[in-house]
């Protein structure tokens, strides 16, 4: 894999692979051209399955080893991403957070492509056309045995179990007020994570003071961040400058993790009324906006993908929620809520924000329709968030 973010790869970055006589391996494989899907689909498969790998397109390769860099012509690039594009997500199941595609210009007038694949967590995954599940070693793709695929479903099943575990105990304990850095003001909470999974591997650690840095002037889940600090757990971020109750925080865990909680928007029972405490907002306005910025600040802190994101709500029982209907007209929907905590599943997360967005829009129809509503009216049919 050239050790470069993929938009920041130059010519001169392939020139070197070409000078160092760069041999393909568990994370790069050359490829003068792309003949056939299947080639295609088993590269990714294997990538997905294996580690986060890069495959060139347009560079010659003799006994695994790069031998020249001809490239492909500029007639062929649209197409050739066009088909990538189209492939991958109908090719592969189950499916995979989008391939990254770039083009660089070679001096000679023509093009690399470079496909870069994430390792992923949602697996294992197999070409569907074949039924066959791929994983790379030193030279190639090779056929996962069933030993393999036992030890790769179980591995799946521990880091799922540690992400919800991680996110049920940090609930727990905002929901008690004893886990949290700050005190909040009091009603229902919005707590979001965004939890990569090398947070669970010994010994990765993020850089504590270049976290503490980034947090000056953030924004986060509706609020500009005031001050920020230090603490046990790394560092955190303050979403306000009250001196009794703070609307939130964002704390960086020192293994990665982000942990936002904020206040959400609430609105009073109808007067006279008694059967419920209120009505809560819907969490999307908060999340979708600070979205970009978040997954900017992973990409600051050389956090690798993938990342998964969590969505949870505290304090909400015997609220409803609120919906601000197309004439304007604010309205309190559905019967409250009997529960004091609704979990909503884990996303993985492309780094692409618009992708992330649309991969986050169906939890938000979840929320909706726990108080009875058919999907969350923050978005459109495609998933894009119109912020309605």
């Amino acid at each position: 894999m050239i050790p470069r973010e993929i938009e920041k790869i130059e010519k001169e970055d392939l020139e070197r692979l070409l000078e160092d006589k760069e041999p393909e391996s568990l994370t790069l494989e050359f490829k003068r051209e792309l003949e056939r899907n299947e080639h295609l689909l088993k590269t990714v498969c294997a990538f997905a399955n294996t580690a986060s790998g890069d495959l060139l397109i347009g560079a010659d390769e003799e006994d695994h080893y790069i031998s020249g860099l001809p490239g492909v012509s500029q007639e062929d690039v649209d197409d050739l991403k066009l088909r990538i594009e189209q492939v991958v997500p109908s090719g592969i199941e189950p499916s995979i957070v989008p391939v990254r595609l770039q083009e660089v210009s070679l001096s000679n007038g023509r093009w690399i492509i470079i496909i870069r694949v994430e390792r992923s967590w949602a697996g294992p995954h197999r070409v569907k056309q074949s039924g066959r599940f791929w994983r790379r070693h030193s030279a190639g793709s090779i056929e996962m045995t069933m030993d393999e695929l036992r030890r790769a479903f179980t591995e799946e099943e521990m880091i799922i179990s540690n992400i919800r575990r991680f996110r049920n105990e940090r609930v727990q304990a905002i929901h008690s007020t004893s886990g949290m850095p700050v005190r909040l003001v009091p009603g229902p909470k919005l707590v979001f994570h965004l939890i990569p999974i090398v947070a669970f591997r010994s010994g990765f650690q993020v850089d504590i003071h270049k976290a503490h840095n980034h947090l000056q002037n953030m924004n986060a889940l509706g609020n500009k961040i005031f001050s920020r600090s230090y603490n046990l757990d790394g560092a955190v971020g303050y979403l306000g400058a009250s001196e009794q109750f703070e609307p939130g925080y964002l704390q960086i865990f020192r293994n990665g993790i982000i942990e936002c909680v904020a206040g959400l928007v609430t609105g009073r029972p109808d007067e006279g009324d008694t059967g419920y405490d209120g009505a809560v907002a819907p969490p999307e306005k908060k999340i979708i906006p600070a979205l970009s910025g978040l997954l900017e600040l992973m990409e600051q802190l050389d956090v690798p993908w993938p990342i998964f994101a969590m969505v949870s709500i505290v304090r909400v029982h015997n609220y409803k929620m609120i919906v601000r209907e197309l004439d304007g007209q604010v309205y309190f929907r559905g019967d409250p809520l009997e529960r004091t905590t609704v979990n909503l599943p884990e996303v993985e997360m492309p780094r692409d924000p618009e992708e992330a967005t649309r991969a986050l829009s169906p939890i938000f129809d979840m929320f909706w329709q726990a108080f009875g509503q058919k999907k969350s009216l923050n978005f459109d049919g495609d998933g894009n968030y119109i912020g309605r």
